[in-house]
């Protein structure tokens, strides 16, 4: 009875890693189609693009919220934790709002990249101050060669990594921020935390508008703006909320930073981008290191 018992429990347990895992990778595809937008939107200034998008995904995941638990769900955000609700909305806005501000004063967008390719090791260092939870030696090695793989994508620009302290810092703050996002939704894996992303949204929104202002817009670019916003964001971080409390908080962030590969692929695929070689082997030591960090954990469980 006891060996059937821990079977079952293994299975589920099991079931809910790889359902995790899938939710989580699909979250990535979702947000890696953000370069297909904008150049969709190539009259727009980031800081419009990034309000409506905010705006927009706040809007999408209400509608959600609402379609799930209807009158419940007054009562559902008055029983969860608002520390948590206020942490992860924080992390999201300032996120979204440095990644913006780095790329607006940086030489080029694929520095700022190699910037937030530390995610993955403030996510290790997060999980561990707050979760406690250990991180495998594969796994940081993972990481490491992530990395580099980014570090050749930057290099492939002329420019090579941006310079400034401000945008160093800017693009540090990303990564930093997306790791305490993770902890934060595996910390509170009990809680329902979207109402903290709706949150997150509207004061990107808010505070684009009150401090930068925002112009009136076309059809055209409002209509693509709420696709965007529903589904390169919304969807996408449906998908992210449920799966991540499941997935180890590094092999998380290293899945996310596969939109480091399928976004060039996108724009390629739609507008005919030609991506440098040196992207393509920086591309393939990232794909590399997820697989070691996703698959290498579970095949070792398993012997």
């Amino acid at each position: 009875m006891t060996a059937t018992s821990h079977h079952q429990r293994s299975g589920t347990s099991s079931a809910t890693y790889w359902r995790g895992l899938v939710l989580v990778t699909l979250a990535m595809l979702f947000t890696s189609t953000a370069g297909v937008f904008v150049r969709t939107l190539p009259d727009l200034d980031p800081w419009t693009i990034n309000a409506y998008r905010g705006g927009f995904m706040g809007v999408a995941l209400l509608i959600y919220l609402l379609g799930l638990y209807r009158r419940s769900l007054g009562t559902l955000i008055a029983q969860a934790q608002p520390v948590a609700f206020i942490i992860s909305a924080i992390c999201l806005a300032g996120a979204s709002t440095s990644y913006v501000v780095a790329v607006s004063l940086a030489s080029s967008v694929a520095s700022v990249s190699a910037l937030t390719a530390t995610a993955p090791i403030f996510a290790a260092l997060v999980a561990w101050i707050f979760l406690r939870e250990r991180t495998p030696a594969i796994v940081l090695a993972a990481a490491t060669t992530a990395f580099i793989g980014i570090l050749l994508i930057a290099w492939s620009e002329d420019k090579g990594a941006g310079n400034g302290v401000l945008v160093t810092l800017l693009g540090l703050a990303v990564p930093f921020l997306m790791a305490g996002q993770t902890v934060v939704l595996k910390r509170f894996a009990a809680t329902e935390m979207t109402p903290a992303l709706v949150l997150g949204g509207f004061s990107v929104f808010l505070l684009i508008w009150l401090f930068h202002g925002l112009a009136p817009l076309s059809l055209k670019d409002l209509l693509v703006l709420m696709v965007m916003g529903f589904v390169q964001l919304g969807v996408a971080l449906i998908f992210f909320v449920r799966g991540a409390p499941h997935v180890p908080a590094v092999q998380t962030m290293l899945i996310a930073m596969g939109d480091v590969i399928f976004n060039p692929l996108w724009a390629w695929l739609v507008y005919g981008e030609r991506v440098p070689v040196k992207v393509f082997i920086g591309g393939g030591l990232i794909m590399a290191a997820i697989l070691m960090a996703t698959l290498w954990p579970r095949l070792r469980f398993r012997r």
